[in-house]
This record gives C-alpha cells, sequence and structure tokens, in this order.
C-alpha cells in the first residue's frame, strides 16, 4: 500500500490554506513530458536548418535546447518556441487527450479548491494551460477585471513577467505563477510581436527551457523574476506547501529558499511531496524544513493503479465535503451520524470509488440544482451573479454566514445512499442516482415548484441523450421546512414541459418515491 504520511486534516477543515507548486508530474499522461522534448527541438534544426557537431551526441534535452538556443539570432525564444510545433498543439491547451468534461480529476479538483478559498496560490512550473482550463471550467474568469463581489474567488491569472506580478489585483483574485513560462503566453508574445517588439521579447524570455537557466546560480535583477521568487519566498515561510509531481531540480529555487528556511521548525501538513518517486531535490527541500520522507511523502503510482494523483485528490475532495456536510447538518440528527461514521472511515489511500464519485459527480450538480431554482436567499450577493450556465461551475461548500439548505439536503440525499442496498452510481448522470442493475434512474429534487424552466434543462438534455438505456425514471423530492412543498406530480410535469422524447412523454415511464428504502420496494 502507498505510502500516506497524513491525512490533511487542516487543509479539509480550512485550518491551514496552501501554496501549491506543481512540475511535469501534474500533467504526467496529458503532454509530452522531457523525454518527448527532443522531438521538438529537432524540428527546430530542421525548419531552420542548424548544423551542429555537439547536437549529435547530445540526448540531454534541456542541454540540447543550450545548443540549439546558440544558432538563434539573439537567442530568440519566441522563434524557438514557434518551430518546435507545440504553440498551436491542442494538447498543451487541453483541447484534447482528457475526458469529455474537458478536465482531469487532479485538476478540476485543485481549480474547485482555488474556489473553495482553501488554496492561498499556485506555482505551476509548466508550459501547458490545462490547470487555467480547469481553473475557467469550474466557474473562474481570466482576467484582472473588477470582479462581482462574491465571497469566494471568482477572478483568476497567471504572472509570467515582473509586470504581471505589479498588476493591482481585485477581492477575490487568485494568482497562478508560471515562473518558466507558458504558451499561452507565448501566443500573446506572437501577438505582439509587430505592435510592441519590447513587451514581446519580455513575454518570451520567460519561457525557460536550456540547462544553463534551469540550474545555473544566476544573480536576479530586482525584477525580472528576482521580484517574483520573492513572492514565493514570503509564501514558502508563512504558509504550508504541497509539492505535486515536481523534482525541484532547479538550483535558482533551492538558493532562493534556503535563507529563510533553515532554522525553521516544520509541524505536520507544512511540507507534502505528491509524487511516484522521492527523489533528490525533494530532500533538499526537506531538509530545509527538518522533515523526512516519512513524514511527508505521498508515493502515488506513475500507472493507473493503486493511489493515482487523481484519486488522492478526488479523496481530499471527499474527505472536505464531507466535513462541510457535517457543518451544515444538525448533531442530533441521524444525518449527522451517518455522515460522521463515513468520515471516520474516510482514509485518503483507500477510499471507496463510489465515495469518490458521489463528492466528484453528484454534490456539485446538487448543489448547482438547488441555486438555479431561486430559494436560495443570500444577503451578501445576487446568486445569479454566478455563471450557473456552465455545465460545471463549482459553487462552493461555504463563505456565506447563512443556512446552507442546499447542504442540509445533500445530507439527507447522502443519508439514504448510505443507507441504501443498491450500488448507486454517480457518474452516468451527474446530479442523479442511476440505477444500473436495473437501468432505473432516480432524480432526487428539491420540494419546491421550479419557476424558470432553465433550472431543469440541463438535467433534461443530459437524460434524453441516453434515455434508451433507461427503463423508469424516479422522482423524489428532498424536504426542507424552508421550502412549500410540492409533489413528485409537480416535479415530473414541471420536467415533461421540456422533454422532446417520446419515452419521456409517456405517463407509465415516470415513478415516484419519498426515499431509496421505497425505492427498493418498487423494483
Amino acid at each position: 500500500m502507498a505510502n500516506v504520511p497524513h491525512q490533511f486534516e487542516k487543509l479539509t477543515s480550512r485550518e491551514e490554506n496552501v501554496v501549491v507548486m506543481i512540475g511535469a508530474g501534474m500533467s504526467y499522461g496529458l503532454v509530452p513530458m522531457a523525454n518527448e522534448l527532443k522531438q521538438s527541438l529537432e524540428l527546430v534544426t530542421n525548419n531552420l536548418s542548424i548544423e551542429d557537431d555537439e547536437l549529435l551526441t547530445e540526448n540531454d534535452p534541456y542541454k540540447y535546447a543550450d545548443i540549439v538556443l546558440k544558432h538563434i539570432p539573439n537567442q530568440d525564444k519566441l522563434v524557438l518556441v514557434q518551430n518546435m510545433g507545440i504553440i498551436n498543439n491542442p494538447k498543451w491547451f487541453a483541447k484534447v487527450g482528457l475526458p469529455l468534461r474537458g478536465t482531469a480529476p487532479r485538476h478540476r479538483v485543485v481549480a474547485r479548491f482555488a474556489r473553495e478559498n482553501l488554496l492561498h496560490e499556485i506555482w505551476n512550473y509548466n508550459w501547458d494551460t490545462i490547470l487555467e482550463s480547469a481553473f475557467e471550467s469550474v466557474g473562474f474568469t481570466r482576467g484582472r477585471k473588477d470582479g462581482i463581489k462574491q465571497p469566494w474567488n471568482t477572478l483568476f491569472d497567471t504572472i509570467i513577467t515582473y509586470d504581471d506580478l505589479t498588476a493591482t489585483p481585485t477581492d477575490g483574485f487568485f494568482k497562478i505563477y508560471k515562473p518558466h513560462g507558458c504558451l499561452q503566453a507565448m501566443k500573446e508574445a506572437q501577438e505582439l510581436q509587430m505592435s510592441n517588439p519590447v513587451k514581446s521579447k519580455k513575454i518570451a524570455e520567460r519561457f525557460m527551457i536550456g540547462q544553463n537557466e534551469l540550474s545555473l546560480d544566476k544573480q536576479w535583477t530586482d525584477q525580472e523574476p528576482g521580484g517574483t521568487f520573492l513572492s514565493l519566498m514570503h509564501t514558502s515561510l508563512n504558509h504550508h506547501v504541497m509539492v505535486i509531481g515536481w523534482s525541484l531540480p532547479e538550483k535558482y529555487v533551492h538558493d532562493k529558499l534556503k535563507y529563510i528556511m533553515e532554522s525553521m521548525t516544520a509541524e505536520i501538513e507544512h511540507l507534502s511531496i505528491i509524487d511516484p518517486f522521492y527523489q533528490a531535490g525533494h530532500t533538499t527541500i526537506a531538509n530545509r524544513y527538518n522533515l523526512n520522507q516519512n513524514e511527508i511523502h505521498f508515493e502515488v503510482s506513475s500507472t493507473q493503479t493503486g493511489l493515482t494523483t487523481d484519486n488522492l485528490f478526488l479523496a481530499l475532495q471527499t474527505k472536505y465535503s464531507l466535513k462541510q456536510l457535517l457543518k451544515n447538518t444538525d448533531e442530533q440528527s441521524d444525518e449527522w451520524n451517518t455522515i460522521q461514521g463515513v468520515l471516520t472511515q474516510c482514509d485518503l489511500g483507500n477510499t471507496k470509488d463510489t465515495l469518490l464519485s458521489w463528492a466528484d459527480n453528484f454534490l456539485p450538480a446538487w448543489i448547482r440544482l438547488c441555486w438555479r431554482t431561486e430559494h436560495l436567499k443570500v444577503r451578501t450577493f445576487n446568486p445569479f451573479d454566478i455563471r450557473l450556465e456552465k455545465q460545471d461551475v463549482h459553487i462552493p461548500y461555504q463563505g456565506i454566514e447563512t443556512t446552507r439548505i442546499d447542504m442540509e439536503m445533500a445530507a439527507t440525499i447522502f443519508h439514504y445512499i448510505q443507507n441504501s442496498k443498491i450500488n448507486w452510481d454517480f457518474s452516468t448522470f451527474a446530479g442523479g442516482l442511476w440505477d444500473y442493475e436495473n437501468t432505473r434512474l432516480v432524480i432526487p429534487l428539491p420540494n419546491a415548484t421550479f419557476s424558470t424552466l432553465h433550472v431543469i434543462k440541463p438535467l433534461v438534455r443530459m437524460i434524453e441523450e441516453k434515455v434508451a438505456y433507461i427503463t423508469s425514471i424516479a422522482i423524489m423530492p428532498i424536504t426542507h421546512n424552508s421550502l412549500h412543498n410540492s409533489s413528485a406530480n409537480i416535479l415530473k410535469n414541471s420536467i415533461m414541459q421540456i422533454v422532446s422524447k417520446p419515452q419521456l412523454m409517456r405517463d407509465n415511464f415516470w415513478k415516484s418515491t419519498n426515499n431509496l428504502i421505497d425505492y427498493e420496494d418498487i423494483i
């Protein structure tokens, strides 16, 4: 079994927000890794007719890049990237190679955690924009314009140059530092090549690829990128750090960090290394914190078996979701006892797949449905300022000083699920309970009349796509004393107003159930 040195109790309990440092392992399996980088660089030598005897024997891609750069006028990074064939490659921009939902679990959970204000900032040492795509998917807006005031993060942007760092952020603004550059920024540099060549060059120069710039002890200026790394030094001292898929090979990073960590006394969770291997760079930073491998290393699998990075983050999301559910549940209730019992058994290294799927697929969809009903009243802002039209927008489980009736009702559903004998599937119909064995679908709905049809349109469209596989659908009203009761028939009629498939229009296709125990009697 993989080593799980701690359970991230402080992160999932909101006691500490963390700085996340991301390396190539975060994008493993989605974009070309370092061992494939040389093939892209060979394209440059062919396109630009570069000849050098050193290239014939050099196998290290980073040293190979140094040799290639020597043959490019002014060592122009933009020319290099344009000829590598990666600046428009859809893999690097999360356009291909990802699930239909458009994000990998590890990226999706990190983006949701940023929305939940669990993270302080991210340092991403990758060129790809997969993480940024996940941020946009869960409801973030990229840019530095003034955002609509909400109790959680709504805007994000990447910090590439010193100019980006000094731009004044607004409230709710989340920073993703990319000290090695970014392909999206290189596209911007390409667009600015004629209109603003100075800015174009400044952006392009931040694209770090050669062995020399990644490993040598350079005397950084106050601005590029020395000022940026002052922020890294500060946050590493004042926040817990999570390192994901990054071996910390860069000497300049260690040289900057060592000045603030030599006398540090660290505590549990202060440093966590999530990586299949424990490497020399990990040892160096662990020594700065006076911690050892057994205290910090989450040995995730490098294959799709065992504890993968995806499963670890899904388990973290599950643990956090259960804790937030517990906060919104009466301690004297059966629901509270059920949640507490499951939470006690929730081990990050061995969480059941069905529980991971419930937290990843069902709960976010249920919360979106509740917010679309117009029945959640929030004093501090208008709920319709949230981009509820987005399929995977994440509405945080905290941040509002009011009773979360959506979470209370979610606790009721969770209690039903845990006491059911059926092995429910939560991923086929997000927000629905799919009984695969009996090909029947149960749809939990708030017991409120839907005043606008857009509330249930996403659910109906999802059902219509797969209606041929469904024997029947049972409506399960979820009651709450703050809502006016609506019968299952009223809820069914709301849905039938917008269905178009003949099978869904048959009255005998629809059932009703008060809870999942009653449903089991129906079948």
